[in-house]
């Protein structure tokens, strides 16, 4: 998976991001979750690097949905995502365990890393996910279902979906230092 640095863009040449929680990526070691906001502010930055996070995930449909909650930045949010639309370098199941996750905070106007954060999820997580994506593989990708499916899950507020969800947890973390657009990497 790549590395990001704070002050660059989150991909090459990106100059924006669409507003919104995305799944990035699955490897057999980690998972990557963008989430993406207008032009952040210092307490919105600050709520990403120091507040508690909790995440959860359901079947909606043809699409699994990460939920989300940051206190102070987010209320739930939510992301749906298939596994057969990533990039095949992408499309590892992290392996069943306690699994490091990387949450990267963009400014949507401009495509740039804000902050970094990592942490961990519980093997139950892991495995509940490896149980929803290996569902989601045995069924027929159609473009337009996945489509539908996502429009249909948005109109479903994010706490709705949080009260049906498969399993939710706080996601424990690891102290990284993150560091600033001249000193080097944060991984």
């Amino acid at each position: 998976m790549p590395s990001y640095q704070v002050g660059q863009p989150y991909q090459l040449g990106a100059t924006s991001c669409p507003e919104d929680l995305h799944v990035l990526g699955l490897s057999g070691q980690r998972m990557e979750v963008l989430v993406s906001l207008p032009a952040p502010t210092s307490s919105e930055e600050t709520a990403f690097h120091t507040a508690p996070l909790y995440l959860g995930l359901i079947p909606f449909r043809s699409v699994v949905i990460l939920l989300m909650r940051l206190p102070g930045m987010m209320d739930w949010s939510d992301a749906a995502f298939d596994l057969r639309r990533m990039q095949p370098e992408e499309q590892t199941l992290p392996a069943v365990g306690e699994t490091g996750i990387t949450f990267l905070l963009v400014d949507a106007n401009t495509g740039l890393v804000r902050g970094v954060r990592s942490g961990t999820v519980s093997a139950r997580f892991i495995g509940v996910l490896h149980e929803l994506l290996e569902a989601q593989s045995w069924e027929p990708y159609w473009a337009e279902q996945y489509e539908r499916d996502v429009r249909n899950s948005q109109n479903c507020s994010s706490a709705q979906l949080a009260v049906g969800a498969f399993i939710t947890e706080q996601v424990g973390f690891i102290e990284v230092p993150v560091k600033a657009e001249n000193e080097g990497e944060a991984h």
